[in-house]
């Protein structure tokens, strides 16, 4: 390997044989070398139309937008096979960790030249997989993501347990859920819930698009808290149709035993049978008391869960 001065002309920038670095770094690589200069110099290798960059291309990007015209790279002075380089190219970035996208890209590059089962065996490892097939698929969507969704991944603001739903949706059902995820801010578990309900009430409607139209309106509140908060509620009513129409009934048991020391709970949204039964035990005329007063509304307790 050589230390050698390289003219920004003698490299093909066309040519990303060996690049998956995202997203793009140059504009803060440019503020980074204008303050402390280069401090690794890119990797390079003599190819057919020119040098091929093997790692630094947001570093040869940066210094040609500041107008450099030549710079020290290393350059590889023995002859390599494409998978050599392609090798070289992770192991020299490995070093800075590399997010979900970059390594799909990897894998894209490597199925250029692997074969699949030897990125099995070899590359996930190397990507922290196991040796698995679905982790292989796994990134193959990862792939399949258009750029706003790469974005929020690697900012880690998109539930990767979503990406296969994600990529299974036509285009216009893929920009309606990204406007919900901006527009919300949705937590990794509220991603999947809400996925999985919009899905199944677009099969039980047999709807064109993903989101009902009580949905994208109440998106239009300007409200950040009161536009999740009015979503929850939407997406419960979804989730659970009969929950509104017991509601009612609900509160108004919850407001009687409470007149009678009886503190009871519900799950959230009736969702399971499981209530909670608090009041003081001054003594055994009491207990009485209160066990009489839970038969009697036994039967209205009952008819929530049915």
């Amino acid at each position: 390997m050589l230390l050698k001065e390289i003219q920004i002309a003698e490299i093909d920038l066309t040519d990303k044989s060996f690049l998956f670095s995202y997203p793009e770094r140059t504009p803060l690589l440019i503020e980074s070398i204008k303050t402390i200069g280069v401090i690794e110099p890119p990797l390079l290798y003599p190819g057919n139309k020119g040098y091929q960059i093997i790692c630094g291309e947001g570093r040869i990007k940066a210094l040609k937008a500041l107008g450099v015209e030549k710079f020290l790279a290393c350059v590889i002075n023995e002859e390599k096979q494409p998978w050599e380089l392609l090798y070289i190219s992770l192991e020299s970035n490995l070093f800075r960790g590399l997010n979900l996208v970059e390594k799909a890209l990897f894998l894209e590059r490597a199925e250029k030249i692997f074969p699949k089962e030897k990125i099995i065996e070899e590359i996930l490892p190397k990507l922290d997989f196991t040796k698995h097939l679905s982790w292989y698929f796994f990134l193959k969507k990862v792939l399949a993501l258009g750029p706003p969704y790469r974005e929020l991944l690697i900012k880690e603001r998109l539930n990767p347990k979503t990406i296969e739903i994600i990529t299974d949706l036509n285009q216009n059902e893929k920009e309606e859920y990204y406007q919900l995820l901006i527009s919300l801010h949705l937590t990794h578990s509220e991603q999947m819930e809400t996925l999985e309900v919009l899905r199944d009430l677009q099969k039980r409607e047999q709807r064109q698009g993903l989101l009902p139209e009580q949905i994208k309106n109440l998106l239009t509140i300007e409200d950040p808290n009161q536009r999740k908060k009015a979503f929850k509620e939407t997406l419960q009513a979804i989730k659970y149709p009969n929950f509104l129409v017991k509601r009612t009934l609900m509160e108004d048991i919850k407001r009687d035993l409470q007149k009678k020391g009886l503190q009871i709970e519900f799950s959230p949204y009736l969702e399971n049978k499981r209530i909670n039964i608090n009041f003081d035990l001054k003594d055994i005329e009491t207990l009485k008391k209160n066990l009489k007063t839970l038969e009697r509304y036994g039967e209205k307790i009952l008819s929530l869960f049915e």
